[in-house]
């Protein structure tokens, strides 16, 4: 998006922080252990639940992850929960990772 149109923009805007291809991949076990191996506190990981695989894997994630405890809240509750409040015209890829600003 191009600098000069971010004032346009009435919202917050929601990247991700972590993509691990899965639409390339397509299998959940490599999918899962790569997020296990890179997810950071604070992340939000992009899956495309259009494919099984990628649905499988959000499963896996979740079950490797919450003994390890991770709580997975939707990305409203994440902003809160880190002290954030997103700013309307604003890319962010986590609360603490803006990609363009105003």
């Amino acid at each position: 998006m191009k600098r000069n149109f971010l004032p346009l923009v009435k919202t917050p805007m929601i990247y991700w922080s972590l993509d691990p291809e899965d639409w390339k991949l397509l299998d959940a076990a490599k999918v899962s252990d790569l997020v296990v191996e890179r997810v950071q506190d604070g992340d939000i990981v992009l899956l495309h639940d259009f494919y099984p695989s990628s649905v499988e894997a959000a499963l896996q994630i979740i079950d490797r992850l919450q003994p390890e405890g991770y709580v997975f809240v939707t990305v409203e509750e994440l902003f809160r929960t880190k002290g954030v409040t997103p700013e309307a015209g604003v890319l962010y890829a986590s609360p603490c990772q803006v990609r363009i600003t105003q």
